[in-house]
């Protein structure tokens, strides 16, 4: 007689999914600062390279150490695909909001990210987003017009753009996520720097430049937090829905905010508090229906 293999259907883990998202967004603002820094002197298509090729490197030698080569096989390639080559349009996007625009006001804007993203869900994934977290959508972009209509905004209309293109993305990317919940995180992580080394690396003959001792470490820094942050995605989406990951990049304005007063000695208008409280109440809201709805699920 033989045995038949059980296959554990999947089920979320909210409160994993949430606290590796928090360190994912840390880890975001750490890299997006040494981004900003670093574009100064290179282009952002640069950064994005450098990025990739310092995060693809120790991905690839853990799968080939520990010989687990089956980390190499994809079971949604379309999808991986899709993601690698989104994921790499939305960090040179993001790069370049970051580089126009003060970091904490860039910042507040990818928080749209975390109200598109059950939007998405509800038109691609079919998922229920019911009148309140509608309403709660519609405040939070409430929010964003007052800090961009307030006169204490001092970024430009490009800069503005090009936040909220990345923040588009950026949502595109955690329904991404959600749909390769069979994937390991390890293979959608490495596939996405591999793939976004190779597209940016196209552009290095036409605007590298020779970096600094200085610069190459920070370089290697922020390839090393751009890919830890993620691998926390992909472990935080693996594990909670976007409505209740996406949130979290509120935590970003407390780093963005030390940043720029510290390196940058620039302090945010009020408009971005105000705009941000507004958005954050909506995430906050939107968090907390996903977790009634969860409960409710649950056996």
């Amino acid at each position: 007689m033989t045995s038949a293999t059980v296959i554990t259907p999947h089920r979320d883990n909210i409160m994993r999914g949430v606290g590796f998202a928090a360190l994912a967004f840390f880890l975001l603002a750490v890299m997006n600062m040494l981004a900003k820094i670093l574009s100064a002197d290179h282009h952002v298509i640069e950064i994005a390279f450098y990025r990739n090729l310092v995060s693809v490197v120790p991905f690839l030698a853990y799968i080939l150490i520990t010989r687990q080569h089956h980390l190499f096989i994809t079971k949604t390639p379309r999808a991986l695909a899709a993601r690698a080559t989104i994921g790499t349009l939305s960090l040179i996007t993001t790069f370049a909001a970051f580089q126009a625009l003060p970091m904490a006001e860039a910042t507040v804007l990818l928080f749209t990210t975390s109200l598109i993203s059950p939007a998405l869900a509800f038109f691609i994934l079919k998922e229920r987003v019911g009148p309140y977290r509608w309403g709660a959508i519609i405040t939070g972009f409430v929010g964003v017009a007052v800090m961009v209509g307030a006169s204490g905004f001092t970024g430009p209309l490009y800069g503005i753009g090009l936040a909220l293109c990345a923040a588009c993305m950026h949502a595109c990317l955690g329904l991404l996520l959600r749909i390769m919940k069979s994937e390991s995180p390890v293979t959608v992580t490495f596939y996405f720097v591999l793939v976004g080394m190779l597209i940016a690396g196209a552009f290095m003959p036409f605007i590298a430049t020779m970096p600094t001792t200085h610069n190459i470490m920070l370089f290697i820094i922020t390839g090393l937090a751009g890919g830890l942050a993620q691998l926390c995605l992909s472990v935080a989406f693996k594990n909670a829905p976007p409505a209740a990951v996406a949130p979290l990049n509120y935590t970003g304005l407390i780093w963005a905010s030390g940043f720029d007063i510290i390196i940058w000695q620039t302090i945010p208008g009020w408009p971005v508090f105000a705009g941000a409280a507004i958005i954050c109440a909506a995430n906050l809201f939107i968090l907390n229906r996903e977790r009634l709805k969860a409960q409710k699920n649950a056996p």
